[in-house]
């Protein structure tokens, strides 16, 4: 299974054990160290868990470490809101 977004992974996970959360029990994880991951954390170990769990290579991972579903544009001038922008 191609696993290209982090509802993917969450999906696959929810169907083996009903939750994230009981994920995270069961492997006796963290509470959100699977949330984590899936927005971009670096945790190796999270991320090995979840992939040997699901049957993956670790690099399909990757992608999630990588940020490229979590940027936050929010910070910055660039991102400022027109209301906020000194404007009246």
């Amino acid at each position: 299974m191609l696993y290209d977004h982090p509802e993917d992974i969450k999906g696959a996970l929810r169907k083996k054990y009903g939750s994230v959360a009981a994920f995270e029990r069961a492997k006796r994880l963290p509470a959100l160290s699977v949330r984590d991951i899936l927005r971009g954390k670096k945790r190796g170990r999270i991320a090995r868990i979840v992939a040997a769990d699901l049957g993956i290579p670790l690099t399909d991972l990757d992608i999630f470490q990588s940020g490229s579903h979590n940027r936050d544009i929010s910070s910055g001038a660039a991102a400022s809101h027109y209301l906020n922008e000194g404007g009246e």
